[in-house]
């Protein structure tokens, strides 16, 4: 009976605990608003739609917002989607998006197209002093016309242009036009109609896409292959042979100029060492040369500047140690920033700070020598191609020659680049086996 009383009571208890909980929260609960019928009222559409939730700032970073799991721009009374649920990804987006809404606003919302980009760096270079009348005149010009005859989004704002249409429009220009062309269309596209965008309020920042420039290739391997596409036209053809390489030297020797002697000093020097110019070959002193380590064949201490700097002492070939000993019979010497500053101070009267090549490049003598002997026409960075295909042919291995000239790749490069067919080198290899 004492037990049964106990049960009564405990749940009695429990009973009256669960009716006090239903009332109060009957109390606290807000009451929920009746919809209206839409068919009562008059609607079209029977399902009511959903109010858009809004945006809510991010603390500490002005104009990012998120909405739901969304991240948001807003700025000037306007937001746009960062397209991104990514916190990271939102940040990266942001300023650019900002800058946008922020010249959209400046404009009265109408930001000006491509199209007026484009005459509005045409008429700045017509109007740049600093320019040449040749370029302002007619290289621009006809650049831009270029640009204007294959690019398919004028009338796109410039804010809106994307990656992918601005890779189409590179691939076509470089399907109709030269790599020159299109790396002047490129450099008058990017540098010029960006620029007045910005100057003008258009646009805060440029967009951040980067290109990489087609490389230019040798005029005589262009028009080699226009007259002959089945044909295979190498490096190997527009190199010169030792016996034209001597006479283009003396031919840049002879002229008689200001930089005659120099000019073909240093294409001697380059041809020899195989150092890149202006990066490598502009940073050799005097102090870095010593003729009279390895029993007197000599060293000399190279700055290695691209893929890191670092300084390494490489033996001196024969070539080069003749070539330096023929600059340094010369005795000039560079005392200033300016060509005028090249002056005659004897053997005796070198520094061991002064520079090797006086002069900064020859490409100009180069150029013209090449023309006068009816060589294809060489560039200062042929001469390193050439020391590294004639290396080749004396049995250099394609390690050493890949430590010798820089690379860092233990040879790859040499042998996709520089290890042409060559019937004379190939016959006295099967000589010597």
């Amino acid at each position: 009976m004492h037990s049964n009383r106990k049960q009564f009571a405990s749940v009695t208890s429990n009973c009256y605990t669960c009716i006090c909980n239903t009332f109060r929260y009957a109390e606290f609960r807000q009451p929920t608003p009746m919809q209206p019928d839409s068919t009562h009222a008059g609607s079209t559409t029977a399902k009511h739609k959903k109010s858009k939730k809004s945006l809510v700032a991010i603390r500490g970073f002005p104009g990012l917002c998120k909405r739901g799991d969304r991240y948001y721009a807003r700025a000037n009374n306007r937001a746009e989607s960062l397209r991104t649920k990514d916190f990271e990804t939102a940040k990266r987006r942001l300023r650019p998006t900002r800058d946008r809404l922020r010249a959209a606003a400046k404009s009265n919302g109408e930001l000006p197209t491509v199209r007026q980009a484009l005459h509005r760096a045409l008429e700045a270079i017509q109007n740049d002093p600093e320019k040449s009348d040749s370029y302002r005149e007619k290289t621009a010009p006809r650049y831009l016309q270029q640009i204007l005859a294959t690019c398919s989004f004028l009338d796109l704002p410039i804010s809106k242009v994307s990656r992918k249409q601005f890779q189409a429009w590179l691939n076509i220009c470089l399907k109709n036009y030269s790599p020159t062309t299109a790396n002047g269309c490129l450099s008058a596209l990017w540098s010029r109609a960006w620029t007045e965008a910005e100057e003008e309020g258009w646009i805060s920042t440029r967009p951040q896409v980067r290109f990489r420039r087609a490389k230019a290739q040798a005029r005589y391997l262009e028009r080699k292959r226009k007259e002959n596409p089945d044909a295979e036209t190498d490096l190997i053809d527009i190199l010169p042979t030792p016996g034209q390489f001597d006479d283009l030297v003396n031919s840049i020797r002879i002229q008689g100029k200001v930089d005659s002697l120099t000019s073909a000093l240093a294409v001697e020097f380059l041809a020899a060492t195989g150092l890149r110019n202006p990066s490598e070959s502009l940073l050799i002193r005097w102090k870095d040369i010593d003729f009279d380590s390895r029993d007197g064949k000599g060293t000399i201490r190279v700055t290695r500047v691209k893929g890191g700097y670092c300084r390494e002492t490489l033996p001196l070939t024969g070539p080069a140690r003749d070539a330096l000993l023929r600059i340094r019979e010369a005795g000039l010497a560079r005392r200033g920033d300016k060509r005028k500053d090249v002056v005659l101070v004897g053997k005796n009267g070198l520094q061991p700070t002064d520079r090797v090549l006086v002069i900064n490049s020859p490409g100009r003598a180069l150029g013209n020598a090449c023309k006068r002997e009816g060589i294809p026409h060489l560039r200062v960075h042929d001469l390193r191609h050439l020391f590294c295909t004639r290396a080749l042919q004396v049995t250099w291995d394609v390690k050493s020659l890949a430590h010798y000239v820089g690379h860092k790749d233990g040879g790859v490069l040499i042998c996709q680049r520089y290890s042409h067919w060559c019937p004379e080198h190939a016959n006295n290899l099967a000589e010597l086996f």
